[in-house]
């Protein structure tokens, strides 16, 4: 655990290579402690598969967590950061 004790995730319906780069371009791939992707699951978007496979990843239930979503409108991609203190 880092950053005060939280863990922090990226899910995303983006490809790996392209999380990986918007988060080195942005700083912020070390502060990341899992990263999900399309690639990562067998149906993306409505599915909640990509939510299930990054708290599998994490260790914990949905209750110990927080999501803060964001939709980019017009390009297909969602993003999730799942945040958890556990």
């Amino acid at each position: 655990m880092r950053h005060g004790g939280l863990r922090i995730a990226v899910a995303s319906s983006a490809k790996k290579d392209e999380i990986e780069k918007y988060l080195d371009i942005a700083g912020i791939a070390d502060l990341v402690d899992v990263t999900t992707c399309s690639d990562d699951v067998k149906e993306s978007k409505p599915s909640p598969d990509i939510f299930e496979v990054v708290l599998e990843k994490l260790g914990i239930e949905g209750a110990d967590a927080v999501a803060i979503l964001r939709l980019l409108s017009g390009s297909g991609t969602d993003l999730a950061v799942i945040v958890s203190a556990t």
